[in-house]
């Protein structure tokens, strides 16, 4: 197989490759969230058939997509301090997700604990994570349902004992998805996640012809 040096997947095994053999775990996971981006993008193109699927169903495509980009580990379910939903390892470097269809901030805040609480340890190799949401709703754009999140995390008192801070969002750039960072309840250290949100919908107002 040929590569060329605009290829996605090329630059991403040398980034990986690079970050693996400086130890260097911010690098990694700056490619992993490039690519998980990429995937989104993907399945974005494919909302026709993925607005009525179930959590596990998008991100099993997720992940099957994941793998063929030679990610180790990231099977959907895996076992770490119980069943998370993307586990991504490579040599010392972790990175968890957890994943929900969007059914209300209060259902986003359980994967929020699930992943903050039960599955991430927060230490020196694994102190970043993510929450993927996924909007199917065909009354609320992505960006609402990003900017009642974002204020969500913002606002409620239990969350911001963290000392839980938000990035801006930046919908000027297109972007899906905002960081924030807290003190990780294990380990007391600074714990990242990156808050993904994927734009299921799919509402045509055109009548397709037959041909």
């Amino acid at each position: 197989m040929k590569f060329s040096v605009a290829s996605p997947l090329e630059l991403s095994l040398i980034n990986r490759k690079n970050a693996i053999e400086d130890n260097d775990y911010d690098a990694f996971v700056n490619q992993l969230e490039i690519d998980i981006s990429l995937q989104i993008s993907e399945i974005q193109g494919y909302s026709s058939l993925y607005f009525n699927k179930k959590e596990d169903e998008i991100t099993i495509f997720l992940v099957s997509n994941l793998k063929s980009m030679g990610y180790y580990g990231s099977f959907h379910d895996t076992y770490h301090n119980g069943h998370v939903d993307l586990f991504i390892q490579d040599n010392r470097f972790k990175w968890l997700g957890e994943c929900k269809l969007h059914a209300g901030n209060n259902y986003s805040e359980k994967g929020f604990k699930q992943l903050t609480t039960r599955y991430s340890d927060g230490h020196e190799f694994g102190n970043k994570g993510g929450i993927l949401i996924y909007n199917q709703l065909k009354t609320k754009k992505t960006l609402e349902c990003m900017q009642e999140w974002h204020n969500h995390l913002n606002s409620d008192p239990a969350i911001q004992q963290l000392d839980l801070k938000c990035l801006d969002i930046d919908p000027e750039n297109g972007r899906q998805y905002f960081d924030s960072t807290h003190t990780h309840e294990k380990s007391g250290m600074p714990y990242k996640i990156r808050h993904f949100f994927i734009n299921l919908s799919h509402n045509p107002q055109d009548k397709q012809s037959k041909v």
